[in-house]
């Protein structure tokens, strides 16, 4: 197997960094963490992209859907079921309801997907009104492409940083639109999954409401519980996929297998450093939204979302980075040892 030199810091690779530390499995999750501040901190440009993705939401057109939720609204109230005294208060809430969240939408958010970045409350905006289907139909397919590409570029650029392989940029930009497909494709394969596990619970349910409203309640209560375990089980196991598709260029299988490794040699570091970056992004999100009630609350606190988002991304990137490098040089010095016993295996990584 090749094995590949992933560098922290100018002129320091992860296996000198073990040897020297002697931790012989990788680094832990607060210096993967702190390793990721210093990496950001050191090259500032990187949070640019979500800086200017957040400058864009706060200050640019916004893309509204309300024209289609009014239609969606005008089809439910002429519905004889909505017009019946029992049900018009219910379908009024829900379509206020309706209404109120399309107001509240904006689709070029889906420029951000994956990206750190943060919308303060707009003081005005140029809104733009999608009135038909197809239109928006293509235009959220598209946005979403374009999401999902802006953000494996993003996470590629930092890898690149971890790498310090020197590559051009342009070559980053180049693989970006080879691991755009990969990113869709295990998207694919988690919503499919989600699928299949709900549809035995599904139709369990609908042949119970036809007996008992009571258990059919009960099912579906189980049912939503399994299906957010299985989704916090997927989201564990699969959680280092993205470091590794951008890190080691490898496709969803290899990602998923390396994931799953790095995950199961690692279970409690992996954990913690899952725990952490959640509770940061989420308690952090409440400081940025306290902060940006006012223009330069709402500018610091884009620029500390970026930086923060940012290195956390490449403390995933490093831990990852780490633990996998460290798996490879064991497995290389057991297939050492099992093919020449007799040898010197002391030293088995090509320096």
């Amino acid at each position: 197997m090749r094995l590949k030199k992933r560098i922290f810091q100018r002129g320091q690779t992860v296996v000198e960094s073990i040897l020297v530390e002697g931790k012989e499995r990788g680094i832990g999750s607060i210096e993967a963490l702190s390793s990721g501040f210093n990496l950001v901190a050191r090259q500032p440009w990187l949070i640019l992209l979500p800086i200017a993705l957040s400058l864009f939401l706060w200050l640019g057109p916004r893309l509204s859907p309300e024209p289609l939720a009014r239609q969606v609204v005008d089809l439910m109230l002429v519905n004889p079921v909505s017009q019946a005294s029992e049900y018009a208060e219910s379908f009024r809430t829900a379509a206020d309801s309706l209404i109120q969240s399309a107001q509240n939408t904006n689709l070029f958010a889906l420029l951000a997907f994956g990206v750190p970045t943060i919308a303060p409350i707009p003081k005005s905006q140029t809104v733009l009104e999608l009135s038909t289907w197809p239109a928006a139909l293509a235009l959220t397919v598209l946005l979403l492409a374009c999401g999902i590409y802006l953000m494996v570029a993003y996470l590629g650029l930092i890898a690149r940083q971890v790498r310090a392989d020197g590559m051009p940029l342009s070559h980053v930009l180049g693989r970006s639109a080879r691991h755009l497909w990969r990113f869709a494709v295990v998207g694919v394969m988690v919503m499919g999954a989600t699928i299949v596990l709900s549809i035995p619970g599904m139709a369990v349910a609908g042949f119970l409401a036809l007996v008992s409203a009571r258990s059919a309640l009960a099912v579906m209560s189980l049912l939503t519980w399994g299906i957010l375990l299985a989704g916090m089980w997927l989201f564990f196991y699969l959680f280092f996929v993205p470091d590794a598709i951008v890190l080691d260029n490898v496709n969803v299988r290899q990602a998923i297998g390396r994931s799953l490794a790095v995950v199961r040699r690692n279970p409690g570091a992996s954990l913690a450093l899952i725990l952490l970056t959640v509770m940061l992004t989420i308690g952090l999100g409440i400081v940025w939204e306290s902060i940006s009630k006012t223009t330069l609350g709402s500018v610091a606190a884009i620029i500390g979302n970026a930086y923060v988002g940012s290195a956390l991304a490449a403390a995933s990137l490093i831990f990852y980075g780490s633990r996998w490098y460290a798996l490879e040089k064991e497995f290389a010095a057991t297939h050492v040892a099992a093919a020449a016993p007799g040898q010197n295996t002391s030293d088995p990584v090509d320096k």
